[in-house]
């Protein structure tokens, strides 16, 4: 009789959260598919914001943890697939990562008067930034301009490098759900527009996601929002077509 394929998987967790994935040991490769799954379906937008005068608090053990995590998450979704070998600094891969730890988060909130002169009030970026254990920013690298025939060729490869950024993206967003760690996908126009000089990001490159994490368990409170379409998603996919070709 034929072994199924056993994979050894851990997840590894951090605090006291209640995530399903705290598990230890071998999984049938349905198995992981099902885990796998459950990651997708569990994934979802929450803004966790905290008053920049009273910015979140975690022991030196809670920060060191978590950021071990997010990085580990970093360097693990670059495993993100992607059609064209962008060739620049030496690097295939069109993205770019930028990670700020807490500390740092906090001193670009107290910052942001000064940087951002027409901040609205009631805006939530100071809440995020004094609300989250670290921020990681993925931006991608447009092709040089041209000009003539090959412009068009250009704005389609240009469509590829942000679809294999987006998929780079998608992959951590999966891995912090899995350790436990909430997180927001923000578009970040405002850190594109006002903050890359602070954060040393070139001007060539493109946000294509600010997310913000949040450690489990913290000392102080936080105020929690969740994303407005998690409960507006189409039933049954209704977005899914069969294609039928003609005889």
């Amino acid at each position: 009789m034929e072994v199924p394929a056993i994979l050894t998987i851990r997840f590894v967790n951090m605090g006291k959260s209640n995530s399903r994935y705290d598990i230890f040991g071998t999984l049938k490769k349905m198995d992981l598919a099902e885990a796998v799954r459950n990651v997708i379906r569990d994934r979802k937008t929450e803004k966790i914001l905290a008053d920049p005068q009273n910015p979140v608090e975690y022991t030196a053990e809670q920060l060191n943890s978590g950021d071990q995590i997010v990085k580990q998450a970093i360097r693990d979704s670059g495993w993100a697939p992607f059609h064209y070998d962008r060739r620049q600094d030496g690097l295939a891969e069109p993205w770019r990562a930028w990670w700020l730890n807490q500390t740092n988060c906090q001193k670009l909130a107290e910052k942001l008067p000064q940087l951002i002169p027409d901040l609205k009030p009631g805006n939530k970026m100071p809440g995020l930034l004094s609300g989250c254990g670290s921020l990681t920013l993925f931006t991608w690298l447009p092709q040089p301009n041209e000009t003539g025939p090959e412009s068009s060729k250009r704005e389609r490869i240009n469509r590829e490098h942000l679809a294999a950024t987006a998929a780079a993206v998608q992959n951590f967003l999966l891995l912090l759900t899995a350790e436990g760690i909430r997180n927001y996908w923000a578009s970040g126009s405002l850190i594109q527009d006002y903050l890359f000089d602070t954060l040393k990001i070139p001007h060539e490159q493109v946000l294509a996601a600010a997310v913000f994490t949040h450690y489990p368990d913290p000392l102080t409170p936080v105020e929690v929002i969740a994303g407005k379409h998690r409960e507006r998603r189409s039933p049954n996919t209704a977005w899914l077509q069969d294609v039928l070709i003609d005889p």
